[in-house]
């Protein structure tokens, strides 16, 4: 995987910045403790829709799971590979 495949990978997939309190300071300024939230990666986000898909198919329930979660992953890497290619 190249090193922009990697650092797509790492972001967040759903991320959630810090949240202003209601005089819009951010929790660091205020009193007001709001968590920000990085949530799962990109790649792993992915990978968790591959497998979704994988395990409601045929093959996906006849198939040894270790073969399926590695092929998920594998499938994962080509799609942030492919993100990461520029075009």
């Amino acid at each position: 995987m190249t090193t922009t495949a990697k650092i797509l990978g790492s972001q967040p997939a759903y991320a959630r910045p810090a949240s202003l309190d209601n005089t819009g300071s951010s929790h660091q300024d205020g009193d007001r403790h709001v968590d920000e939230a990085d949530g799962l990666t990109k790649r792993e986000a992915f990978a968790m829709a591959a497998l979704q898909g994988w395990a409601v198919t045929p093959a996906g329930m006849d198939t040894d799971i270790k073969i399926g979660v590695k092929w998920c992953v594998e499938l994962a890497d080509a799609l942030l590979a492919e993100l990461a290619k520029e075009g």
